[in-house]
């Protein structure tokens, strides 16, 4: 006998779209502004609204999961420093996408 339920994290769920899960990439500065745009891209290519809603809610996500990082304690400086570029990335991507 369970006292309280056990809620699903962040990082818990399986993605449901496995295109986006692969497209977002945040080990590094660089390849989180390539990432940032080749969602753009996608997100501007597609056409059906569920398919965008996907998409910005991805980048979200990605946002939320850079942030996420930040409260971890034996993060370096400088990966602090670049977790919180990152995290502003993506939420400009996720901005500019206009459903």
């Amino acid at each position: 006998m369970s006292i309280g339920k056990i809620k699903d994290g962040m990082f818990s769920k399986q993605p449901h779209y496995k295109n986006l899960s692969e497209m977002v990439k945040m080990s590094s500065v660089e390849e989180a502004k390539a990432s940032a745009k080749q969602l753009l891209k996608h997100f501007r290519s597609l056409k059906k609204r569920k398919y965008k809603v996907a998409t910005k809610r991805a980048t979200i996500l990605a946002a939320n999961r850079a942030g996420a990082q930040l409260a971890r304690k034996n993060l370096s400086e400088q990966k602090s420093k670049d977790f919180v570029k990152i995290e502003m990335i993506f939420r400009e991507a996720a901005k500019q996408m206009r459903l």
